[in-house]
C-alpha cells in the first residue's frame, strides 16, 4: 500500500523518449531494425545504443520537408509531375565526418505514408553516389599551379586520358 501511495504521488511522465524517437527518426530506427533482424539479432528486451543525432535528424527532416515544398511550389517541371499524380520524395543520410557513423536518415516525404527506405532500399546509378567523395577529393587537394580548388573553381572539360596500372582510360560525356 505504502509504495503504490508512493507511486500515485509522482507525476506522470512527460513524454515516453522511445516514441519520440520513433516518429523522430522513423526510418533511422526501422533501418536499425532490419539490420538487426538480418544480423540475427532479436532486440526484444534489449538496449540498443546507435549512432543517432536527433538534432541532426531533426535539422535533416525539416530541410527535406522544406525542399520538397519550395519545388512543388516554384518549380513548373514538379508541377506538372504533381498534376500527373506524382509524388515528389525525397531523401537524405547524414555521417559523421570524424567516425564515418550514420547519424540522420530521412527515408522518405512521410513514413507513415511510405515504409520504403529510399534512402538504403532503392538503387542509384553509382554517378550519383560518387559526386560528394569526388568533389570532396578535389577541394582536399590542389591544381596543377599549387592554388586550392574551390567550389567555384572553372576546371576545363578538355578530353583527357589517364594511365594507371598499365591501363588507359578517357572519360566521355553523354
Amino acid at each position: 500500500r505504502a509504495q503504490m501511495d508512493a507511486a500515485q504521488a509522482l507525476p506522470l511522465p512527460s513524454e515516453n523518449k522511445a516514441f519520440v524517437v520513433a516518429e523522430t527518426a522513423p526510418y533511422f530506427i526501422d533501418a536499425v531494425k532490419k539490420q538487426s533482424e538480418k544480423l540475427g539479432i532479436d532486440l526484444e528486451g534489449q538496449k540498443v545504443y546507435t549512432s543517432l543525432d536527433l538534432s541532426a535528424q531533426e535539422a535533416a527532416q525539416q530541410a527535406v520537408q522544406s525542399h520538397i515544398e519550395y519545388l512543388e511550389k516554384n518549380s513548373k517541371g514538379v508541377k506538372k509531375h504533381l498534376e500527373a499524380g506524382h509524388k515528389l520524395e525525397g531523401i537524405l543520410l547524414s555521417a559523421d565526418n570524424e567516425s564515418g557513423l550514420i547519424n540522420a536518415v530521412v527515408g522518405g516525404r512521410n513514413f507513415r505514408t511510405s515504409q520504403y527506405n529510399r534512402a538504403i532500399q532503392s538503387h542509384r546509378q553509382i554517378g550519383s553516389i560518387m559526386k560528394p567523395i569526388v568533389f570532396l577529393t578535389a577541394l582536399i587537394n590542389y591544381q596543377e599551379d599549387g592554388s586550392p580548388y574551390t567550389p567555384v573553381t572553372i576546371v576545363s572539360d578538355e578530353k583527357a586520358t589517364h594511365r594507371y596500372e598499365g591501363q588507359k582510360w578517357t572519360p566521355v560525356n553523354y
